[in-house]
């Protein structure tokens, strides 16, 4: 996808990811039920593939990439109550992890502002406040606001973060 309009049904999924995420998982909770419990890995497998392809995705630095990215960063969050449904907290946390340290570099304004807060919805949500999964992402979580913070950019939404 390189021209703006080719983005648009992405957005799209992107705007409605919780919804999305919210149908495969409690789809994925029933199928668990209705077949006593079994529980394979190839699940697991694709929430991972499915994560790397966000990472992917937020890989690219081409400019007509941003207003998706800055779309994907803004739900985001909204997808991580839903995954912790079926996966262990600190697998979670390292998915995350990922997506932040892979967005670590240059960014424009825009996508600075929206991975900053994306970082303070994770701080404000169920993953921080797992012991194990806190200090997994507060190495990346730092790092980032120190960036920032040297730089003299994002300095309120830096704020909020160790605020929080």
């Amino acid at each position: 996808m390189s021209s703006k309009e080719n983005q648009e049904p992405i957005q799209k999924c992107f705007q409605s990811l919780e919804y999305l995420m919210k149908f495969i998982i409690r789809s994925r909770l029933l199928f668990v039920r209705t077949s006593v419990g079994q529980v394979d890995a190839s699940f697991r497998d694709s929430v991972k593939l499915l994560f790397d392809s966000f990472n992917k995705m937020l890989s690219y630095s081409n400019d007509n990439f941003q207003n998706t990215q800055i779309i994907f960063l803004k739900h985001i969050s909204s997808v991580y109550p839903h995954v912790l449904m079926i996966l262990p907290v600190a697998e979670v946390a390292e998915f995350v992890t990922l997506m932040f340290v892979t967005l670590n570099r240059d960014l424009s304004p825009r996508v600075a502002e929206a991975m900053l807060t994306a970082v303070k919805q994770t701080v404000n949500s169920q993953i921080f406040q797992d012991v194990e999964a806190r200090r997994h992402f507060l190495a990346t979580c730092c790092s980032i606001v120190k960036k920032y913070l040297l730089a003299g950019q994002q300095l309120r939404i830096c704020a909020e973060i160790l605020g929080e």
